[in-house]
């Protein structure tokens, strides 16, 4: 498992607090996205929104969104979170990038928002609030896109737990050097050994 900051879900599966590892949140309210596609852990299988319910508390607790959500909503914020993941993924491996969008397109559909300068600038979205949160988090990706941050966030090379590369040249790989990237290290030395006995043992 990861560090020791860690959540179970309904089913007693692991997931790492929203805000692990330290050091690898993302800027300003590109966070929001990064915690939101962490709300599920591609290698437990953990998942905190596994029902309409368990997404009423995730929202109204992060994203100070306080609605009723219904099936659909659920099956809408499960597609649109995927595809993201999917776009970090493509941030880190080669490919992938032109499915990943084509996905997050259809997740985004045609829910609408409108520009507004008043009271402040920003976006007034249209439909339910669960379709607002969507809209907010599609805006997020979009304005990540347009600031150069958005190749940053990045699914880990191993357990595609996404987080943010603040290297200086962005080639950061693993979620962290303590969790995937020593045990990614010490399963290729292991590998690298098998190979040299495997060698030594078939020599003449």
């Amino acid at each position: 498992m990861h560090g020791d900051r860690y959540l179970k879900d309904a089913r007693g599966l692991t997931i790492p607090d929203g805000s692990w590892p330290s050091g690898r949140e993302a800027p300003g309210a590109l966070e929001l996205v990064r915690r939101f596609c962490n709300t599920t852990n591609p290698e437990t299988g953990a998942e905190l929104l596994r029902t309409s319910a368990e997404l009423e508390r995730w929202l109204a607790v992060e994203a100070g969104v306080r609605s009723t959500a219904t099936d659909a909503d659920l099956a809408a914020v499960h597609a649109l979170r995927a595809a993201i993941r999917a776009l970090a993924v493509a941030n880190q491996e080669a490919g992938g990038r032109e499915l990943a969008a084509a996905a997050f397109d259809a997740a985004v559909g045609d829910r609408a928002a409108s520009v507004r300068l008043l009271p402040e600038p920003g976006l007034e979205p249209h439909g339910s609030p669960v379709d607002a949160f969507l809209v907010r988090i599609a805006a997020l990706v979009y304005a990540a896109h347009l600031d150069g941050t958005w190749r940053r966030l990045k699914a880990c090379g191993h357990c595609h737990w996404v987080v943010y590369d603040h290297s200086r040249n962005a080639s950061s790989t693993w979620c962290s050097r303590l969790a995937c990237g020593s045990r990614v290290k010490a399963r290729a030395w292991q590998q690298r050994k098998r190979a040299a006995g495997t060698s030594v043992t078939s020599s003449p």
